[in-house]
């Protein structure tokens, strides 16, 4: 009984710490992941790739390593066609420890440069390969959502816009990151703010700047180097520090 009692105490103490953990939300914004445009679908190439797959254009992810003359066409096409990017980010993130050990109080949200958001839950188990990574956007994209023995894991958040899901994070919260930003010590920003919920806002795109709707999301545009970095190593220090600061 004695036992009992004190496994009823631990476990009562845990959740009382769980409850005390903050929410940090990351969204990816702008990523260059995207069906093939309707503008495309009767390029040569296109068409050629699409029949080469058995698909339709539609049902195919713009991709500058197969797409990249046909791309040219497109407006701003220098942003586009990498889901590689997203992909890699993806996986740093669901497979962290930092996230593997707050599992409720992590919100992932991808907003992609055609404008759709995509909720991610943080125990998601992502493919490996880039192949199958893409297959299941397609999918996504087509089913609105992903989901195994009930459970939600992947949807397109069709009703909701970026400010819509940042909603619960104060805007002085909200940090976006761009080497355009002010010179910002991660460790000792998220440790003066390690009671609060934050969220942090990661360019998923090869280059140019951010969608104005995105710079409109909050004024704390912060720097962690002086010129730009791969968006997987802007969130992996994100990680390290924040992850470093709950403890």
């Amino acid at each position: 009984m004695v036992i009992k009692l004190l496994l009823l105490i631990i476990l009562v103490i845990c959740n009382l710490e769980d409850l005390n953990v903050p929410k940090t939300v990351f969204l990816f914004a702008d990523s260059a992941i995207e069906p093939i445009p309707r503008e495309l679908f009767n390029d040569e190439i296109i068409r050629k790739f699409a029949l080469k797959k058995n698909k339709k254009p539609s049902e195919i992810l713009l991709d500058s390593t197969y797409h990249h003359k046909p791309m040219k066409k497109l407006s701003n096409y220098k942003k586009r066609g990498r889901p590689d990017i997203i992909h890699f980010c993806l996986l740093n993130l669901v497979g962290s420890t930092f996230v593997l050990n707050n599992l409720t109080e992590i919100e992932i949200y991808v907003h992609t440069i055609d404008n759709k958001i995509i909720e991610i839950k943080p125990y998601t188990r992502l493919p490996k390969n880039i192949n199958r990574f893409k297959g299941l956007i397609v999918q996504l994209f087509k089913q609105k959502k992903i989901e195994t023995d009930g459970n939600i894991l992947l949807r397109v958040l069709e009703n909701e816009n970026l400010e819509s899901v940042l909603n619960s994070i104060d805007p002085n919260n909200r940090f976006l990151f761009s080497s355009k930003g002010y010179e910002m010590d991660l460790e000792k920003v998220f440790e003066k703010n390690n009671a609060m919920d934050l969220a942090f806002i990661i360019g998923a795109f090869p280059h140019g700047n951010f969608s104005q709707q995105i710079n409109c999301l909050t004024k704390n545009m912060a720097s962690i180097f002086p010129e730009s970095l791969n968006a997987w190593i802007v969130l992996n220090k994100i990680i390290f520090f924040r992850e470093l600061t709950l403890k």
